[in-house]
């Protein structure tokens, strides 16, 4: 109950100064992570189509690299880019995408940010059980 009194005997320009200044820091982090989160996604957008465009089996020339991304088909690099090169860059960032949801959700379901499967002891118990599964 004293604390009830003590916050509400607080000098009124004191506590609009306070909460003034909480809110210009939320705004500055909210600022800064999405700063940090837009380049973070700028630079997966561009180490994906550097990947497309100059990743992979095969020799394509810088020249057809372009058109057949854009669309315009020639034969072999439209072949390269969309049917090797998309696929498989689709699949590294859709299979990173699903890791690190694996990986917060199995935090978010032991209640524990720093656990990890060989800290708790599951990668263990799976060793065990594919073990035993192959012995059987």
């Amino acid at each position: 109950m004293e604390l009830i009194t003590r916050v509400t005997s607080v000098d009124p320009t004191l506590r609009d100064a306070t909460l003034a200044r909480l809110r210009a820091d939320r705004r500055a982090r909210s600022r800064r992570t999405v700063l940090t989160v837009s380049v973070l996604v700028a630079a997966l957008v561009a180490l994906l189509v550097a990947s497309v465009l100059l990743g992979g089996v095969g020799r394509v020339e810088p020249a057809d690299v372009l058109p057949a991304a854009f669309g315009m088909r020639t034969g072999l690099a439209d072949y390269m880019i969309f049917r090797i090169r998309v696929p498989r860059a689709l699949a590294a960032l859709l299979s990173g995408a699903l890791f690190g949801l694996a990986g917060a959700l199995y935090q978010r379901l032991v209640r524990n940010p720093l656990a990890t499967p060989d800290i708790v002891g599951i990668s263990a118990g799976a060793g065990a059980g594919a073990t035993s599964v192959l012995l059987l």
